[in-house]
């Protein structure tokens, strides 16, 4: 890896680095779906996506199926390089796509063990909530994907389709708590 992470809550401190990155993402056009969650419920554009994340932050939104989620942005130095969701509880539509801990890396810092090290962090703060086993839900086309949950002890539950047709595969992760 190219130098430790630190992470920062959404927040309006790190607006512009929060718009860098998911400039990024829309460029790539295979960033997060944490913005497309954020403009699909009323909150569009950078300022949208603080306020939306920030609210989920603080209380679930059942109404919306939301529950409460904490994210992270991870940073080296002063460059946002992706995104990490927390969800604290899951509900059966998250069970089958969405699960536990979700992650994206800007694309031109993939493949530098970046998101390992994004998921080893979504598992150490899982484990500090309680959460002994922590659910990822990925795409079975995103082999780097399953790499990065294989590195961190995943094991596979099953596959699925998720309502839009793709096919996912569920990996339970231990996350140390006991």
């Amino acid at each position: 890896m190219y130098g430790a992470l630190r992470f920062e809550p959404v927040s309006a401190q790190i607006r512009d680095a929060l718009e860098d990155l998911l400039a990024d993402y829309r460029r790539s056009g295979d960033g997060s779906g944490a913005e497309a969650s954020a403009t699909r419920n009323g909150y569009p554009g950078t300022d949208g996506y603080i306020e939306f994340w920030s609210r989920i932050a603080c209380e679930a939104w059942p109404e919306r199926g939301f529950v409460r989620t904490d994210t992270l942005i991870a940073f080296r130095g002063e460059r946002a390089i992706g995104d990490l969701r927390l969800r604290r509880t899951l509900t059966p539509d998250l069970e089958r796509d969405g699960g536990n801990i979700g992650y994206a890396v800007r694309a031109s810092e993939r493949g530098k063990g970046y998101a390992t090290a994004m998921l080893r962090e979504g598992l150490r703060r899982a484990a500090e909530i309680g959460i002994v086993r922590a659910l990822l839900t990925i795409e079975i086309t995103n082999a780097a994907s399953l790499r990065v949950a294989e590195k961190c002890g995943g094991v596979v539950r099953d596959d699925v389709v998720a309502e839009d047709g793709a096919m996912l595969r569920r990996i339970w992760v231990e996350t140390g708590s006991s």
